[in-house]
């Protein structure tokens, strides 16, 4: 099992992480819920942005880099890690930068799913898709197909 999660994790690219050492102990409760049920202590956090989204997520995860919880809305990586360490106190020294640009996290996460022979989408840009062996068409571009079609375009 790898310390370093990948480089993006439930859609979010990992910008710090940390694996939280035995030795640093969850001091106060939170309003991190998951299925109904307080989000306890976890042995490994990450901080990152979604693709296309400003805002800092903070990801409550497993020993396999799983998401337990997301916490997000955060301005930056700083209020982001003065948060945890309010959870975590002595955390702060511990967290890592990762290794992936933004570029980088972004082409790992369309290497994980089959781009859209039309539009060029990534597979998590797209509500719905009708697709056979290399052939891939999303709603929108069926929607766009169908119109032209109808309006006897060219």
């Amino acid at each position: 099992m790898s310390n370093q999660p990948p480089p993006v994790i439930a859609g979010v690219h990992v910008e710090h992480y940390v694996v939280r050492p035995r030795t640093v102990r969850r001091a106060r409760r939170t309003s991190l819920f998951a299925n109904g049920v307080e989000v306890g202590t976890v042995p490994r956090l990450a901080i990152g942005r979604s693709f296309g989204d400003r805002g800092v997520t903070v990801l409550h995860c497993s020993a396999r880099w799983n998401v337990v919880g997301v916490a997000g809305g955060y301005v930056s990586v700083r209020d982001a890690k003065a948060n945890v360490e309010r959870v975590y106190p002595g955390l702060a020294p511990h967290w890592v930068r990762g290794k992936t640009s933004a570029a980088q996290a972004r082409r790992f996460w369309r290497s994980l799913g089959p781009e859209w022979s039309s539009c060029s989408r990534a597979w998590y840009e797209i509500e719905r898709m009708v697709g056979r062996r290399s052939v891939h068409l999303c709603e929108k571009c069926i929607n766009v197909f169908h119109d032209a079609l109808r309006n006897g375009a060219a």
